[in-house]
């Protein structure tokens, strides 16, 4: 891709850069910005950390519910492209929803 953007034509000075290893986000509860990549959780993120009612509400919610887990799910099953590049390591998510890597210091 950088390649491409630095090509003669787009005459772009891009660098593409990724990183190596693993590394801890902190974050207070549902409030971390890699969960934004999903639509379900940018519900939860966008309600305030006082808002404490919004959020039950928005979690006791039946139609946020199916859609969270449709979300959580997506690629884990099924005869799918996304499943076949869940299982490749190539789904392009900042996580990758197992719970044994998802892990919480208190």
């Amino acid at each position: 891709m950088a390649k491409l953007l630095n090509s003669f034509i787009f005459q772009g000075r891009f660098s593409l850069k990724a990183l190596s290893m693993l590394f801890k986000i902190w974050s207070e509860g549902a409030a971390i910005p890699i969960f934004e990549e999903y639509e379900s959780t940018c519900q939860l993120i966008a309600k305030e950390l006082d808002d404490r009612e919004g959020r039950l509400e928005l979690l006791n919610d039946p139609h946020f519910i199916a859609q969270f887990k449709r979300d959580w799910n997506m690629g884990k099953s099924g005869r799918n492209l996304l499943h076949l590049l869940s299982k490749l390591g190539l789904l392009l998510k900042a996580f990758n929803r197992e719970l044994a890597d998802i892990v919480t210091d208190r």
